[in-house]
């Protein structure tokens, strides 16, 4: 087994600390990452159950096909709804003024 020691890459703590700046560029990656996964299932997910709903409810209660219309209709308008809200948060984040630096004073 090969084992590599710390002295083996002595610049790498410059390339990828908190001193470039690199962590804080990582984290950001991942929240953004996250925020967009959720938007996708924020999306995907009403239309899904509702036409999911939609057949049970044709096959288990013999309803006519033409639920699914309506029930994707609500679906979608689900969708959209999240999507408005995703987009008003993200202008509320935009125009939000960053909070000047606290500065203690202990007398």
């Amino acid at each position: 087994m090969l084992y590599y020691g710390y002295n083996c890459l002595p610049d790498l703590q410059y390339k990828t600390g908190e001193r470039s700046g690199a962590v804080k560029s990582w984290m950001k990656v991942m929240q953004d990452v996250a925020w967009l996964t959720q938007l996708g299932v924020s999306v995907t997910a009403p239309p899904l159950l509702c036409a999911g709903a939609a057949w049970w409810l044709s096959a288990r209660a013999g309803l006519p096909a033409w639920v699914m219309l309506p029930a994707l209709l609500l679906g979608f308008g689900g969708s959209a709804a999240s999507v408005w809200g995703f987009y008003r948060y993200m202008q509320r984040k935009a125009t939000r003024k960053k909070a000047p630096p606290a500065f203690n004073r202990h007398l």
